[in-house]
C-alpha cells in the first residue's frame, strides 16, 4: 500500500518538495517505497556512492525540471523527469513514429492544474535510460500541454511516478549534473 495513498490536495497534504528547495543539496536520494515499508528522500554531499548504478545519465535544469535523453523503441526523446505525474507520456506524433503498441479506447485525466485530456494507454517494447533498458514500459499518450512550453510537443514526454516506481533508488547530483538509477532487485 502506498503510504500517501489517502492523501488528497487539501485533505492532509500541506505543499510539495519542489526542485527549487531540492537544488539547495548537492545531492539527493530518493528510495522509492515497497510494500509494508516507507520511501525516503534525504540530502546530502555530493560524494561517491559506494553502489555502483545500474544506469547514470547526464541530465540538464531548465526552469526548474530535470530533463534527461533517452530512447523509446530505439527512437531519441527527451524525458522530463516528474515524479508528480502519476504515469509516463508520450505524444501521440512521438508514438506513431516509435511503434508503440495501443490498447483500444480513452481515458480522460487531470493535471495538477486540473485540466482534463484524453489519453490512450500503450507500451513500449523497450525504455532506455543511459546504458540500461527496460522492457514492457507502459505509457499513456496524450498531447501534452507543458511540454509545448518547452519547445517538446512532438519529441518530448514525461517520465512519470509509474515509470520511477521500478527503481529501487534515484540519486540526483546537482553538483554534477547527474542522474544515477539503481534497479529494484527481486
Amino acid at each position: 500500500m502506498d503510504v500517501f495513498s489517502d492523501l488528497k490536495l487539501g485533505k492532509g497534504l500541506s505543499g510539495v518538495l519542489g526542485l527549487d528547495a531540492m537544488q539547495r543539496a548537492d545531492r539527493v536520494t530518493i528510495t522509492f517505497p515497497r510494500p509494508r515499508s516507507g520511501g525516503e528522500i534525504s540530502f546530502g554531499p555530493a560524494s561517491e556512492s559506494s553502489t555502483p548504478a545500474d544506469a547514470e545519465l547526464p541530465f540538464s535544469l531548465v526552469g526548474n525540471h530535470i530533463f534527461v535523453r533517452g530512447h523509446v523503441n530505439g527512437q531519441p526523446i527527451t524525458f522530463l523527469v516528474d515524479s508528480g505525474s502519476r504515469e509516463t507520456y508520450v505524444a501521440p506524433w512521438f508514438a506513431a513514429k516509435a511503434g508503440i503498441k495501443l490498447e483500444p479506447g480513452s481515458i480522460r485525466a487531470a493535471g495538477l492544474d486540473g485540466t482534463i485530456i484524453e489519453t490512450r494507454s500503450g507500451t513500449a517494447d523497450q525504455l532506455k535510460l543511459g546504458n540500461r533498458t527496460f522492457p514492457d514500459a507502459r505509457l499513456r499518450i496524450a498531447d501534452i500541454p507543458v511540454l509545448a512550453n518547452f519547445g517538446l510537443q512532438k519529441t518530448g514526454a514525461i517520465l512519470g511516478n509509474d515509470f520511477l516506481q521500478r527503481l529501487a533508488k534515484l540519486e540526483i547530483d546537482f553538483v554534477h549534473r547527474t542522474l544515477r538509477l539503481f534497479v529494484q532487485r527481486n
